[in-house]
């Protein structure tokens, strides 16, 4: 089955594991380097502020 499919079906779900703003990324990386994260990591701009 398609990886599209499973996830339109809900088969499979991304999991957001932490939501950063822009300025914390080079911490936000490193934890993700150390391996102690867990889940997608959402980087958010401000852009629409």
């Amino acid at each position: 089955m398609q990886i599209l499919e499973l996830m339109r079906t809900g088969r499979l779900q991304t999991v957001v594991g932490d939501n950063v703003e822009w300025d914390q990324l080079p911490q936000a990386l490193a934890r993700m380097a150390a391996r102690e994260t867990t889940g997608r990591l959402v980087v958010t701009t401000g852009a629409h502020d």
